[in-house]
């Protein structure tokens, strides 16, 4: 599947970031989802201070991906900060870093050989829509590795170029934020995507894109969970903008128990809908037994059920299922998700 992880950072709180990032450098102060600080007045990420303030995200050891983001610096660099870095385990092979004067440089690992350096100056209190494709090879082919401004080209590194800085020709995490000790920036990240190259719908940069973030508006037609409050309906425990962490949910234990429910309508796109993302806030009771969960999409006659995930603690985390499809197999559309039903079921 092309489609790998999006985030609107509208739908969860900064403590609760570990539950779609998969480690933090920094802490709630430094690293957060900060209210109406996004592109259209919606939360979006915050990165502050001097010191190693960033997220990462572990995606499947491959040799390339596609990464899109809404950048801001809110105020100034000091010092070269990074960007973003893309690893195998702790080995940095490619950092796209922002420069005192705002330019955006590709180095071999961190502060290491400059590739290539940019000639467009980013200003402060300004959104730029950045996106980076990168290839991990001792030789790299024609266009593997380019960075976008706002859908413009600006740098393109030579076919033949090596970008393999130690360890294997892959990456297997994306780090977003800054690394090192010295500067104070403030960053804002809103709006972003991480696609591989496997696919034939997405397998390059999707352009400025924007990130929506749905959420829960009434029942559906399938309902076999309970509400954790005896009596209380169900959209009073989980209708939330902000999981609350267990306090309110809904539970079920027997295989085949499906839930489903409606969501807030999608604004009509005048562009592509290249994929939604269902993210489900799941626990365990226990630590000794597996459980394993699917989403489920459901349109008119038309029902489809995602890929089969394994709940692996009994703290909540989100389990995302990305899909650039709907039930059907077509395309998504604004008609299609304002019609369809989505909600899970243990395997």
């Amino acid at each position: 599947m092309s489609l790998v992880f999006m985030d609107s950072f509208d739908h969860y709180s900064s403590g609760q970031l570990l539950w779609k990032w998969d480690s933090i450098a920094g802490t709630t102060a430094t690293v957060s989802v900060s209210a109406a600080a996004g592109r259209r007045n919606t939360a979006a990420l915050q990165l502050i201070g001097s010191g190693s303030n960033s997220v990462t995200k572990t995606v499947c050891a491959l040799s390339s991906y596609v990464v899109g983001l809404a950048f801001k610096m809110v105020n100034a660099n000091t010092i070269n900060r990074s960007l973003l870095n893309f690893m195998d385990d702790t080995i940095v092979h490619l950092e796209l870093s922002v420069s005192t004067s705002g330019k955006l440089a590709i180095t071999r690992g961190i502060a290491g050989t400059v590739l290539s350096s940019s000639d467009t100056v980013l200003n402060t209190g300004t959104f730029y829509y950045i996106e980076m494709k990168a290839e991990i090879s001792n030789s790299i082919s024609a266009g593997g590795v380019e960075v976008k401004i706002n859908g413009v080209s600006a740098m393109t590194l030579p076919a033949g170029t090596d970008t393999q800085n130690l360890g294997n020709a892959e990456i297997d995490g994306i780090r977003i934020g800054p690394q090192g000790n010295a500067g104070s920036p403030i960053w804002t990240i809103d709006d972003l995507y991480i696609i591989d190259t496997l696919g034939q719908e997405m397998s390059n940069f999707l352009g400025d894109i924007r990130v929506d973030a749905l959420l829960i508006s009434a029942e559906g037609t399938l309902a076999s969970w309970s509400p954790s409050s005896a009596g209380a309906t169900m959209l009073s425990m989980i209708a939330s903008q902000f999981p609350d962490s267990g306090t309110t949910y809904m539970f079920a234990s027997a295989a085949s128990d499906s839930h489903r429910f409606s969501f807030s309508g999608l604004e009509s796109a005048n562009g592509s809908i290249y994929g939604i993302q269902l993210n489900l806030a799941v626990a365990k009771s226990d630590t000794t037994s597996v459980m394993q969960v699917a989403g489920l999409f459901f349109s008119g006659t038309v029902s489809g059920i995602g890929s089969t995930t394994t709940v692996g603690n009994t703290s909540y985390g989100y389990v995302m299922m990305p899909t650039s499809a709907d039930a059907s197999g077509a395309s998504w559309s604004s008609n299609t998700i304002n019609k369809t039903q989505f909600g899970i079921k243990i395997i």
